[in-house]
């Protein structure tokens, strides 16, 4: 996925160049320091056919799409250069997995792992609560509904201390939930780099108006006129 206007960090697209430094090239919430991974590529935008494909392989649980959407993910990495040492899936609350049937991004990332030649680790997060889906909330929502959302378990934390993690999750919104799983990795499993690569890329800020609006709410700023 490409666009004309993204940070030069968490890659993070635009519609115009306006939140971006003019000098450093990095969104607010990269400026501030408040982003975990290190950046976030994915296959495409969040819509038409890709979006099809993700509500069949998630929701009507057509689990031969997994190969395919799992070459679709590999290719979303960049060919730059960059090595990296595990993949980590983003987990399933056991809830949420029993519902599927299947756990669909672990599957996903397996899929991914044959064309990238790289270990895929599923126990290194862990869901800490089950938490309401993300869908239909604000940024400033997201960020409090997965706080404190992941943790890395003790007998994990050897799998992904000192190494650089790809973090592999089917659509990527505000990055709320990729935050929560970076920061989880760095803090419990002292993980050197997170870099989040995702089937899907959607959100507010490449779709509609109020782009630095919308990272300074996703950032806990309060917007000038906002209730104290």
């Amino acid at each position: 996925m490409s666009a004309e206007f993204a940070c030069a960090a968490c890659r993070a697209p635009f519609l115009t160049p306006h939140p971006l430094d003019a000098q450093s090239g990095l969104c607010l919430l990269c400026r501030e320091g408040l982003c975990a991974y290190e950046g976030a590529y994915s296959y495409g935008f969040y819509g038409g056919a890709l979006r099809r494909l993700i509500h069949l392989y998630k929701f009507e649980r057509v689990e031969t799409l997994a190969r395919q959407l799992g070459r679709y993910l590999a290719r979303a990495l960049p060919r730059d250069g960059k090595a990296f040492d595990v993949m980590v899936p983003m987990p399933l609350h056991w809830r949420r997995r029993w519902a599927r049937g299947f756990n669909s991004t672990a599957l996903l990332a397996h899929e991914a792992a044959r064309h990238l030649g790289l270990p895929v680790v599923e126990g290194a997060l862990r869901r800490t609560r089950h938490a309401p889906p993300q869908s239909g909330l604000t940024s400033a929502a997201r960020r409090r509904n997965v706080s404190a959302l992941f943790n890395v378990p003790a007998s994990a934390q050897a799998d992904v201390q000192g190494r650089r993690v790809l973090l592999v999750d089917d659509v990527l919104t505000t990055g709320a939930t990729a935050r929560a799983a970076a920061s989880a990795l760095k803090r419990d499993g002292g993980a050197a780099q997170v870099v989040v690569i995702t089937l899907a890329r959607a959100g507010r800020r490449e779709q509609f108006g109020g782009l630095l609006q919308q990272q300074r709410e996703s950032a806990g700023y309060k917007t000038k006129g906002a209730a104290g």
